[in-house]
């Protein structure tokens, strides 16, 4: 193969240009370096200046998304609050409400606490969320993916996962599969984890919270695991540190959501809430 490629160019290598055509070449070459030089470092400057002109993605949690499932608390002890759906239709477009009235919700047992995800970590103001305090996680958060009991979810555009009886949501801080959902081979090797299929409806469909890293796989062991949307037991009754509502509601809410749309989900106390609009560019609630 060397031999015949050789043998096809060979021509063209044989045939030296004169030194003059060689001289003149060599400065046209030059020349066209030092202009990309300068071309190369003017994109340069302008792309370090756009960078300084953007905040930090923790400082602009909603940037990039297009749909907003948005859910408030009176205060942090809160057991129950309400929900809205919210899209615009580009990242400088106003937000929209989708729903026409706010559609209940519960919360984790014991009220909220600060959560690991797309905001900037807010120590110092307010409790963190940790492991079994049964405290849902507040902040923003990407809506991943959908999970279920049954095949398939019509209607669906995020990636939907069925349960099956071997699924689990690992919630051993010690493990090495901490804050994820596995399927079980063998002996498992962490000494606690939640069922996916329960015998129950709450888990009949559901949505990933990217919580702690659920998805994204930045996981900090014992700041708090299995994050979900769900179907609720009752409108009275707190979870572990879920969002859940009626079957309905849950289904909609599933089959609403849009990848391209980079889903997001707000969770905040009445307070902050209204304290953060501006800064995070949240949809005003009515």
């Amino acid at each position: 193969m060397q031999v015949e490629t050789q043998r096809e160019i060979g021509p063209f290598l044989q045939q030296s240009p004169p030194p003059r055509a060689n001289k003149t070449r060599r400065l046209a070459i030059r020349s066209l370096v030092s202009v990309l030089g300068v071309v190369a470092a003017a994109a340069l400057l302008l792309r370090l200046d756009v960078l300084a002109a953007e905040p930090p993605l923790a400082e602009d949690p909603l940037r990039g998304s297009l749909q907003l499932v948005v859910a408030r608390a009176q205060t942090w002890d809160s057991t129950t609050g309400e929900l809205r759906r919210f899209t615009r239709e580009s990242a400088d477009a106003p937000w929209m409400s989708v729903d026409e009235t706010p559609i209940p919700v519960v919360f984790g047992r014991r009220g909220l606490a600060w959560g690991r995800g797309l905001h900037a970590p807010r120590k110092g103001k307010g409790a963190m969320k940790r492991e079994g305090d049964g405290r849902a996680p507040a902040g923003v958060f990407a809506l991943t993916g959908l999970f279920g009991y049954a095949s398939t979810l019509p209607g669906a555009d995020l990636p939907y996962r069925p349960s099956t009886n071997r699924d689990v949501c690992v919630d051993d801080t010690a493990s090495k599969d901490y804050n994820r959902v596995v399927r079980r081979e063998g002996k498992p090797e962490w000494k606690s984890a939640e069922r996916m299929r329960r015998k129950d409806p709450l888990y009949e469909i559901g949505a990933f919270v990217d919580h702690n890293g659920l998805s994204s796989g930045r996981r900090e062991p014992g700041a708090g695991s299995c994050i979900f949307l769900h179907v609720w037991r009752s409108g009275e009754k707190g979870t572990n540190g879920c969002t859940a509502m009626n079957r309905n509601a849950m289904e909609s809410i599933a089959t609403w959501l849009r990848a391209s749309a980079s889903p997001r989900y707000v969770l905040l106390p009445a307070r902050e809430y209204d304290s953060l609009t501006g800064a995070w560019g949240l949809p005003k609630w009515s």
